[in-house]
């Protein structure tokens, strides 16, 4: 189960940094303008992505 949980964090982490910083940055190469409330509700995402994913997984390695 702790293997498990290992690729689980390090894939939400890797997503993490791919949804905060990337994407806005390949959506502004596109010629796609943001916003700034779009930047930081993406931004957000990506910090909201293995926040989440952590406290699912302390859930689930309770049980």
């Amino acid at each position: 189960m702790y293997i498990a949980g290992t690729i689980i964090m390090s894939i939400a982490l890797t997503a993490g940094l791919v949804i905060g910083f990337f994407y806005p940055a390949w959506k502004e190469q596109k010629g796609q303008p943001m916003s700034e409330n779009q930047i930081l509700g993406i931004r957000s995402l990506g910090i909201g992505v293995p926040l989440a994913a952590f406290v699912i997984l302390q859930l689930v390695m309770r049980i």
